[in-house]
């Protein structure tokens, strides 16, 4: 069913550990030796579209309407009485299974807020440790609706006139709600997660500026991402990923130019690698319904590696205030999936369509105190930025809006 499988995209690609606030005006600067910072950014996001596997942007409400045909009715049934069902539908009337039983209309809205902390320590004058860990809340509101058709009704009031009631609960049962009747035949969690709020997972890394003059400055960096987030459980129906129970190993490159005394150019290089891992997962039966009841407990998983390019332009108004104008293209490799208990097939279906990329930019105002700190003119060192991302083109993944304020201090 084509509702079943929208649902499945959605889950699978809005949320993962990479939920961690995206909007963040980058430097290729590190600490002064010896100095703590301590950061909090929040950021409140909203997904109202998605671009599908073409990169054709979609409205979220548009996926959730599907024409649910008589076709769809036997498809539900067991093999073993999916012919009795067609003989009983066809001495009914019904002779051509592909015309409309109903149209199946539901509607989905989701909102995030992460709120991501951060600790930092200048080792060396060239070297700085950092740790973040973000504190995620998602709010998902999902309704669907069914609507009979002509030919449909018809059929409900020849099966009424006949006596037939028990038929009549089935198929009522059956298209009322087709995706809570599948979860309950498969032994899902049929009530999905409407609030839910987590820590995520702990990031360690470290930035190292190896070459910086009065043009020019260059940083690599080294990132550790750690499973410590929960991850959902087997029969969730609608899976929130705050965790996805993985190890992450990462690598940064931050060059940034110096073209004038207000402006700067950064360029950004990141690579990172998701580490596999055997998990328990459910092994669709066809490529259409992601829906199993069939689960492998020693699946090895394979999340796609990703990059990332960034490209970033600051303007400083004066000691204080400054302005950055970015764009963020990000490539995930499609995930693999491994086993021995099904058909290989069948693994390969949960790889449809996970290969994703996406175009976003981002506008951000900032205010930073510490030369008036230091001249003693304002009386704390703090650096504090209010931001504003898009993703504005991708394929499998979703359109989000991001709005995000930063506040970091300094200590020494």
């Amino acid at each position: 069913m084509k509702l079943i499988s929208v649902i499945s995209f959605l889950v699978l690609n809005l949320f993962s550990k990479d939920i961690v606030s995206t909007a963040i005006v980058d430097s290729a600067d590190v600490f002064p030796a010896k100095v703590f910072s301590f950061g909090v950014f929040s950021s409140h996001s909203s997904f109202p579209n998605y671009f599908d596997n073409q990169g054709n942007k979609t409205t979220l409400g548009s996926l959730f309407t599907d024409d649910y045909t008589f076709n769809d009715i036997l498809d539900e049934e067991p093999a073993d009485r999916r012919a009795i069902t067609q003989g009983a539908l066809g001495a009914y009337g019904i002779e051509d299974f592909s015309e409309s039983a109903g149209f199946h209309k539901g509607t989905i809205n989701i909102k995030t807020k992460v709120d991501t902390f951060m600790l930092a320590f200048g080792l060396t004058k060239k070297l700085s440790l950092f740790a973040i860990l973000p504190r995620v809340k998602i709010n998902v509101d999902f309704k669907n609706n069914f609507t009979k058709s002509k030919k449909l009704n018809e059929l409900l009031s020849t099966l009424s006139e006949d006596g037939n009631y028990s038929k009549i609960s089935e198929i009522e049962e059956k298209l009322s709600n087709p995706v809570l009747y599948k979860l309950k035949e498969y032994g899902y969690n049929p009530n999905y997660i409407k609030k839910k709020e987590d820590w995520g997972d702990l990031r360690l890394f470290s930035r190292y500026n190896f070459l910086k003059n009065n043009f020019f400055s260059s940083t690599l960096g080294l990132t550790l991402a750690l499973p410590t987030a929960k991850t959902d459980q087997l029969n969730d129906f609608l899976k929130l990923y705050i965790g996805d129970g993985q190890w992450d190993v990462g690598l940064q490159s931050l060059n940034e130019f110096k073209i004038s005394n207000n402006f700067s150019y950064l360029a950004g290089l990141e690579y990172t690698n998701q580490i596999s891992q055997e998990q328990e997962i459910r092994v669709p039966i066809n490529s259409k319904s992601p829906l199993s009841s069939d689960i492998d407990n020693k699946t090895k998983q394979d999340f796609g590696n990703i990059y990332k390019i960034t490209n970033q332009m600051s303007y400083k108004f004066n000691k204080l205030w400054s302005s950055s104008l970015g764009h963020i293209f990000q490539y995930k490799n499609h995930d693999t999936y491994q086993g021995n208990k099904y058909t290989a097939k069948r693994y390969k279906y949960l790889e449809q369509d996970t290969l994703q990329r996406s175009h976003s930019g981002y506008i951000a105002l900032t205010a930073n105190t510490i030369d008036l700190f230091l001249k003693k003119k304002f009386i704390i060192p703090i650096q504090a930025s209010l931001s504003y991302s898009n993703i504005f083109a991708g394929k499998n993944i979703a359109r989000s809006e991001e709005v995000q304020f930063s506040l970091t201090g300094f200590y020494k």
